[in-house]
């Protein structure tokens, strides 16, 4: 296995404490919003509004593509909004408002959109031209650090529709009003969350039962992971 072309060699001296990074978080936001006002007669008055929203947080770590595995986000966000008023007489007025709000957020690690399986040496690990399966694969039982190295569960979207129309007449009648009207909303949600142990890029499991030990066990399965001998009843099959 080309571990050392994923993870790199030591950037300090010695044989202990040799290798030296740092964790980032970037974001970045950026918002506009707009409004237009229209006057179309001494009666009937409409405006537009609209408003969006992007920010991106990215996890850039200084030494390799595995040293951080908290996700990356984008997201887009975007309001708009349409309301027309008109005055039938100086007592009856109707309002008629249509919007719509869209929520879009995708996740990702650090090692999506490369094909870290084969450089790892794992055959046909990861599909020609796929999309979510680029990356890493999951080692398992060797070491929480090491676990979070490959952690392939950061890969999502959210995107949500949210589409709102109301309308609503207004009666002036000597010292009552009245005010009658109706909304209907429209929402529509779609998700792909694998956050949680689906493992899209496959995952590894090592076993420390070739030492013995005591104690904490995950600190003991490093022999089966420099020999590459994962338990083969939990491995992924790559065809």
């Amino acid at each position: 296995m080309a571990a050392a072309q994923v993870y790199g060699l030591a950037n300090l001296s010695g044989i202990a404490n040799n290798f030296y990074y740092l964790n980032e978080i970037r974001q970045y936001t950026n918002q506009g919003d707009g409004r237009i006002d229209y006057s179309v007669s001494d009666t009937t008055k409409m405006f537009f509004c609209y408003s969006a929203l992007g920010a991106n947080l990215t996890n850039p770590p200084t030494a390799n593509p595995f040293i951080e595995s908290s996700a990356d986000t984008n997201t887009f966000n975007q309001n708009m909004g349409w309301t027309l008023n008109h005055s039938f007489s100086s007592s009856k007025m109707n309002e008629f408002r249509l919007g719509y709000n869209r929520t879009d957020v995708n996740t990702s690690n650090n090692t999506f959109g490369k094909p870290y399986n084969n450089i790892f040496g794992i055959r046909n690990g990861n599909p020609a031209g796929a999309g979510t399966e680029t990356g890493m694969a999951e080692f398992v039982g060797v070491d929480p650090y090491f676990e979070n190295l490959s952690q392939p569960d950061w890969i999502a979207f959210i995107v949500s529709n949210t589409l709102s129309l109301s309308d609503s007449f207004t009666w002036v009648k000597g010292k009552h009003t009245l005010k009658f009207g109706a909304m209907l909303n429209h929402v529509e949600d779609t998700s792909a969350d694998t956050i949680g142990g689906d493992d899209p890029r496959g995952g590894f499991h090592f076993s420390p039962s070739m030492t013995s030990y005591s104690g904490n066990a995950a600190d003991f399965a490093f022999p089966a992971f420099l020999l590459g001998t994962p338990v083969e009843s939990e491995r992924t099959q790559f065809d």
